[in-house]
């Protein structure tokens, strides 16, 4: 890693020294628009083709959080109310998802995970391509933009090894979604009273999918509006204000959008009201105990979330050092950093994610605002850089030689210099980890594909366990348990029984009592499920298996491991499907 510092610092002070001389582009304005959107495209298909995970459950890690995520939507396409049985730790997303699967099915779908799977990497491409609008945006120089470009394939092409749904894409297109309606905000100034309205719905949608950075993303989109007002208040105190309590209302009239969504839903479904605590489940509640889930503990010294938290902070002051400062009309510049500060703000507020959830892997929950922020602070002393390296510009020169011999101005020259250098030292800094962060996602693809993903494309492997369940399980059959709801959609089957994810079983004490409720009715009834899936709910809830066990007998076992190897695949994962049936059937 030092010695990929090392090299990326000398390409980039190499450039900076007139290394490359090829300055000027030889492609016209709309030519560079051409080449820079073709590249994203392309690079967007690379997003796609890394994040799609057909064969998800066949891996533990990726079934444990697939699982988790999937559960939700196949209760909301067959009807089920939220409730304190049956609820969602990430939100009601699956309100927004359901219908398109559902619609799927109308048209004759019979295979709707993998419609499911296909919309999660279509999501998580879309996240990617509004990222690069905000960089297209954001940031004029062209060399500046190409190495973000490859900077944002960081996680999802070279770090993301497996399906987690719950970061990628369910959080990540909030943030992309919101930093490019920013940007989109600031270039049109035609359409801003539209945009502002579409920002608050927005908002409301956000909050349906996901409560926590749906609320960060109303204090984003509030803040960055509020922010703009607060740099306009020379027109008047009285209008300033009267924006801003517009804002304000906005933001309590989103929240309030999407609980009449997600209680609209839940009534129709025969469910009832949700009471406000329910709503913003698992936020506040004390049945909930993410910190007792959780081993690693914070690292409060040099750790990549610090660097990431004064990053953020770094922005914050510019833009209270250009609202204190400001005194003209609003120009171009007041607007971007209007869009910086909403960045920051989406970006600390989705990282809060990683400090509640202290494992490593979640701190990339805000690489977008990351990257982004980055490239603006490189691109911000660029011209501060090349001055300073190459010391040779006619300007500075000219500036030096005009100052006099005086004491004070040779104190001024000196301030002068301090003050180039400490930008230089930013902005090379900025330029220098970006061109990093690149690097590493290069070397990084080729071996992620290879190496990790291989059994997660086999979709030929998923097929085999999807026909050997269609075949040895008969059409009817009650289930439940982990991966039985991704199996079953498969096949086209109604596993009957509704349930809590059992990944989050403990998420509260009635969704487990209701599965096991569930499981001690079955008194004459079979059922499909997984040794792993009883072996869970007998942790708690021993009673039910039991009298489970009592009732019914195994009547066909089969390891998913077993049945690829009939077919010379490998496969990650030990699951063991179980059919039971009634002991005196």
């Amino acid at each position: 890693m030092v010695l990929l510092f090392i090299v990326s610092a000398f390409l980039v002070v190499f450039y900076l020294t007139n290394g490359f001389s090829l300055r000027e582009s030889m492609l016209s304005k709309r030519g560079e628009k051409f080449l820079f959107w073709g590249a994203c495209l392309i690079c967007t298909c690379i997003v796609y083709c890394f994040s799609y995970y057909p064969a998800s459950i066949m891996e533990y890690v990726s079934l444990h959080h697939e699982h988790a995520y999937y559960n939700s939507i196949y209760n909301v396409m067959h009807g089920i109310p939220y409730s304190d049985e049956v609820t969602s730790i990430y939100g009601h997303y699956a309100i927004l998802l359901a219908p398109i699967l559902n619609l799927a099915r109308i048209f004759g779908a019979t295979d709707v995970f993998h419609i499911f799977t296909m919309c999660m990497s279509l999501l998580v491409a879309l996240s990617y391509l509004l990222a690069c609008y905000a960089i297209y945006s954001l940031v004029t120089n062209r060399y500046i933009r190409y190495i973000g470009l490859i900077a944002l394939l960081l996680v999802p092409a070279a770090l993301k090894a497996s399906p987690y749904y719950q970061i990628y894409p369910h959080r990540t297109i909030i943030i992309a979604l919101f930093i490019a309606l920013m940007v989109f905000h600031a270039r049109n100034a035609a359409k801003r009273k539209w945009v502002e309205i579409l920002g608050f719905i927005f908002c409301a949608l956000s909050v349906v999918w996901n409560t926590e950075l749906g609320i960060c993303a109303i204090a984003a989109w509030a803040g960055y509006l509020t922010y703009i007002a607060l740099l306009r208040r020379r027109q008047g105190v009285g209008k300033c204000c009267e924006r801003i309590f517009l804002y304000v209302l906005g933001g309590l009239g989103s929240f309030a959008g999407a609980y009449l969504i997600t209680n609209l839903y839940n009534v129709a479904a025969g469910g009832n009201v949700l009471e406000i605590m329910d709503f913003i489940f698992p936020l506040l509640s004390k049945t909930y105990d993410i910190e007792n889930m959780l081993s690693i503990g914070l690292d409060y010294g040099a750790s990549y979330w610090i660097g990431r938290i004064i990053l953020f902070y770094t922005f914050i002051g510019f833009a209270l050092v250009r609202l204190f400062s400001h005194k003209n009309n609003l120009g171009k510049a007041d607007y971007k950093c209007a869009v910086y500060l909403g960045i920051t703000v989406i970006s600390m507020g989705a990282f809060s994610y990683f400090i509640n959830r202290a494992t490593y892997p979640n701190q990339t929950i805000s690489y977008m605002g990351v990257i982004l922020l980055l490239c603006v602070l490189a691109q911000q002393y660029f011209a501060s850089m090349k001055r300073f390296l190459c010391n040779r510009n006619k300007e500075y020169a000219c500036r030096k030689d005009s100052l006099n011999e005086t004491g004070h101005s040779k104190k001024k020259e000196r301030r002068f210099e301090s003050f180039s250098g400490a930008k230089a030292a930013i902005g090379l800094s900025a330029l220098v980890l970006v061109f990093a962060i690149a690097v590493v996602t290069v070397m990084g693809m080729g071996n992620n594909y290879t190496k990790n993903l291989t059994l997660l494309r086999d979709k030929k492997s998923v097929d085999l366990i999807a026909e050997e369940v269609a075949a040895k399980v008969p059409v009817g059959t009650k289930a439940m348990g982990y991966g039985i709801p991704e199996i079953y959609s498969m096949i086209g089957r109604d596993t009957q029984l509704y349930t809590m994810d059992f990944s989050d079983m403990s998420a509260t004490e009635q969704t487990g009592i209701y599965a096991s409720q569930q499981l001690a009715a079955l008194r004459e009834e079979p059922l499909l499920t997984t040794a792993r899936s009883l072996e869970r709910l007998e942790q708690d809830w021993p009673e039910a298996v039991k009298e489970f066990r009592e009732t019914h007998i195994l009547a066909n076992e089969f390891g998913i491991n077993e049945m690829l190897a009939k077919n010379d695949i490998k496969a990650g994962f030990c699951e063991t499907l179980q059919y039971y049936v009634p002991l005196y059937e």
